[in-house]
């Protein structure tokens, strides 16, 4: 295949007018225009060649749930993924009670190992059950349990070692002792739903984590005299921070905050999504909790905010009419998600060698096509 005459978003993640040849599901040359021939050809011109987005956190879309733990739900998940720009994501766990999460695991592994019919499963975010239950927000805080290694090392085992991501909430007894082992796994470890404080969260960056969840959402916030979990993730240059702007669960400011404090290669947009996305208002469940859905806005009977109703493209889109630069968006959408769940020597970028994964928009980022692994999706 050959894309021609495309405005292509290079390694750099500076634009270029280019052509892209791919061989066998890799990029194998990217040439000025007109240098390259072939019988396969597309043309991008006036188009945008993007790198295929990763979504690292997102539990759902179209009325299904990973926790449903089925081949189906997962490839209606892909689907609506790669319809929407997505070419890697990773299946987000909840707070349940042990055999749910057992099950949603192996189904996982086995969903991998058969391949889904649209975006790729890169791995698993497991989010909870080692977190605060007064933090919970629309997770179950009945199925919250302290942290224990062995139970992670055979859930992890379970789940063909796909584990890429846990959430911790480090202030827990024993969890800190938990992130120092979890990280020897090669398992990225991220603070969140934590009622931590500045030097909790700090203790748990030395002693491995590198991740925050969702930064904002269900945390200490900061303030002038106590800069809590916000503070320690903008002072701390190591860490990733997640943040889902889609305009609902952060105010344009305080996104724009954290980008000034972190930039493009440490601040992560992630969709969150749950089952609604891409349906409309109605009544829904995340994690064995019922939602509503009103207005695009989800919640749980208590008010709090139950993941979001986002496409991951749509929270680049929001992040750019914020005033954040279309590289500099589309880069916290692809390469540094990819960096954060070590991917990055595959996906995350158009590179020569890497990963085929690639998206073409319009110039208001509207997805025409999606190739994943060097195939179209349709």
């Amino acid at each position: 295949m050959l894309l021609k005459n495309a405005d292509v978003l290079l390694g750099d993640f500076s634009f270029s007018r280019c052509d892209i040849q791919i061989t066998a599901g890799k990029i194998e040359k990217i040439m000025p225009c007109g240098f390259l021939e072939d019988a396969d050809e597309i043309d991008c011109s006036d188009k945008w060649a993007l790198p295929g987005l990763i979504d690292i956190h997102t539990h759902g879309a179209c009325g299904v749930d990973t926790m449903d733990a089925t081949i189906d739900a997962l490839n209606r998940i892909s689907t609506f993924m790669a319809q929407n720009g997505v070419t890697s994501f990773l299946p987000t766990s909840m707070t349940m009670d042990i055999p749910s999460i057992e099950k949603a695991f192996s189904n996982v592994r086995t969903a991998y190992e058969t391949r889904t019919n649209g975006a790729n499963i890169v791995g698993i975010n497991m989010e909870g059950p080692y977190i605060n239950p007064d933090r919970a927000g629309a997770q179950d805080s009945a199925n919250v349990r302290p942290a224990n290694i062995d139970e992670f090392r055979r859930l992890n085992a379970l789940s063909g070692h796909l584990v890429k991501l846990v959430t911790v909430a480090p202030e827990m007894p024993e969890n800190l002792a938990f992130i120092r082992e979890v990280v020897k796994d090669g398992v990225a470890v991220s603070c969140g739903h934590s009622s931590a404080d500045y030097d909790t969260i700090m203790e748990a960056y030395q002693n491995g984590s590198n991740h925050m969840t969702h930064l904002y959402n269900a945390m200490t916030p900061l303030t002038h005299r106590d800069p809590n979990a916000v503070g320690a993730a903008f002072t701390s240059d190591s860490v990733y921070c997640e943040l889902i702007c889609d305009g609902v669960h952060i105010h344009k400011a305080a996104v724009l905050t954290a980008y000034h404090m972190k930039g493009a290669d440490k601040m992560i947009l992630i969709s969150d999504s749950m089952m609604a996305a891409g349906l409309g208002d109605g009544e829904y469940n995340l994690g064995g909790l019922p939602v509503i859905v009103s207005g695009g806005v989800a919640r749980i009977k208590e008010g709090n905010l139950a993941g979001s109703c986002a496409k991951l493209i749509s929270c680049v889109k929001k992040a750019i009419e914020f005033g954040i630069p279309v590289p500099d968006a589309v880069k916290m959408a692809s390469l540094t998600p990819a960096k954060s769940i070590g991917i990055a020597h595959q996906k995350g970028s158009i590179e020569i060698g890497k990963d085929a994964d690639i998206i073409i928009t319009d110039h208001n980022l509207c997805v025409e096509s999606t190739i994943i692994g060097g195939k179209i999706f349709s």
